[in-house]
């Protein structure tokens, strides 16, 4: 959902803009990164990203590892959940190891920019 922050008046020609956006991603055993959210504009983009990483069992399932713009910033073991900020992002993925049990994860991540 986007909400549009305009201003009418001439002295200021700039408008705000601020996504939500709700996914389920299902974390495979392939230990690469899977790139969730990429932008190709020119805008700067600062966002807030909330992960829920879902256990499959007590305390069993998948560490989870949040990628921002190529760099793992923060891990979320199963059944834990952490919110990140940041400024500048390019892409958001999430990764995880190789050789672990299939779980899922639930991402919710905001965006806000200037047009």
């Amino acid at each position: 959902m986007a909400k549009l922050n305009c201003n009418m008046n001439m002295e200021e020609e700039s408008c705000c803009v601020d996504d939500q956006v709700c996914l389920t991603v299902e974390l495979e055993d392939t230990g690469t990164n899977f790139t969730f959210w990429e932008d190709f504009s020119d805008f700067v983009i600062n966002s807030t990203i909330v992960v829920k990483n879902n256990e499959v069992g007590d305390d069993q399932g998948i560490t989870a590892t949040l990628v921002i713009n190529g760099q793992p910033v923060a891990t979320i073991d199963p059944g834990d959940t952490k919110s990140v900020t940041a400024n500048g992002i390019k892409s958001l993925a999430i990764q995880a190891p190789s050789g672990n049990p299939e779980s899922t994860v639930d991402i919710s991540f905001s965006l806000h920019y200037k047009f």
